[in-house]
């Protein structure tokens, strides 16, 4: 009986764990390759998940590599412009950037544009409610839902800021999507 009762547990657990989440919207493109000079800083794909729980926003760009090993300065960042609107415009910034402590560690940070308060943050390599990773060429910064007010729905845009550090430099600006925000990513009830 009790094995019977275990595999019954162990099959019902795995289907719940391996089905998508029920109330998750999600928008995703490619980006234009090569629409920036930079290739770290090219961004060619986006993703933005709107889950009950969280916010999870991808990108991936055409050349990757530690940010902690590989970014410039503490000015470039991949910075995502969250509109909750209305009215128009941001309302939250969702920045991956770098920080020059003891170490340099890659960090996730959503900023409440109107005060330039952060309202919540994450570091790579550690574990928490929010996160913020790098694997290859993909960035993925996941947080908590009310760090944007938990609204029913958003619009986002990713930009990769990448500052050459060179004094009178170019600095490369990649949007994705181009045109403007997304269509709104609502996540059901």
């Amino acid at each position: 009986m009790r094995r019977v009762l275990l595999a019954s547990v162990v099959g019902l657990l795995s289907i719940l764990l391996l089905s998508p989440p029920a109330s998750a919207a999600e928008t995703q493109a490619t980006d234009p390759v090569n629409d920036v000079p930079y290739d770290r800083g090219d961004l060619i794909f986006y993703r933005a998940i709107h889950r009950s729980a969280n916010v999870d926003l991808r990108v991936r760009t055409e050349r990757g590599g530690n940010p902690e090993m590989v970014w410039p300065n503490l000015n470039t960042r991949i910075r995502w412009r969250i509109d909750v609107g209305p009215p128009a415009g941001p309302e939250y910034y969702a920045d991956i950037q770098i920080a020059r402590g003891v170490d340099v560690v890659m960090l996730g940070r959503v900023r409440r544009v109107s005060d330039n308060q952060v309202v919540c943050q994450a570091q790579n390599h550690v574990s928490g409610n929010n996160i913020v990773i790098q694997t290859q060429n993909v960035y993925r910064f996941q947080f908590l839902r009310g760090c944007i007010g938990a609204p029913n729905s958003f619009r986002a845009r990713a930009t990769f800021i990448w500052d050459n550090a060179a004094p009178g430099g170019t600095t490369y600006i990649d949007y994705a999507p181009n045109g403007g925000p997304t269509a709104p990513i609502t996540s059901s009830p």
